[in-house]
C-alpha cells in the first residue's frame, strides 16, 4: 500500500498485502492481509489500533508536553484530568 510505515525487524509472510496508510509495529510477524488504516504488531500480528485515531492524537496531544519538565508535566496531565 502506500504511505505504510513498517518497524524494524517485521516479517511479512509472502502473500500478504499491506493496505494504505497501515502501521506495523516493530518485530511483528504479518501472517495475514493488513487492512488500510490498521495498525497492527505481535507475534502473529494482529490490529491493536487504527491509524486515523493515531493521527488525531498526535495532533491533540503531541506538542503539548515539549520543553516541560517533569513536576510542569505532571501538573499538566491532572489539570487535563480535572478539566475532563
Amino acid at each position: 500500500g502506500k504511505n505504510v510505515w513498517v518497524g524494524a525487524n517485521v516479517t511479512v509472510v509472502a502473500g500478504v498485502t499491506i493496505g494504505d496508510n497501515a502501521i506495523i509495529g516493530a518485530g511483528a510477524i504479518v501472517t495475514k492481509d493488513v487492512l488500510p488504516g490498521t495498525i497492527v504488531g505481535g507475534v502473529p500480528a494482529r490490529k491493536i489500533g487504527l491509524f486515523d485515531d493515531f493521527i488525531e492524537n498526535r495532533w491533540k496531544y503531541g506538542n503539548e508536553f515539549v520543553g516541560l519538565n517533569e513536576e510542569e508535566r505532571d501538573m499538566k496531565q491532572w489539570e487535563r484530568f480535572y478539566n475532563q
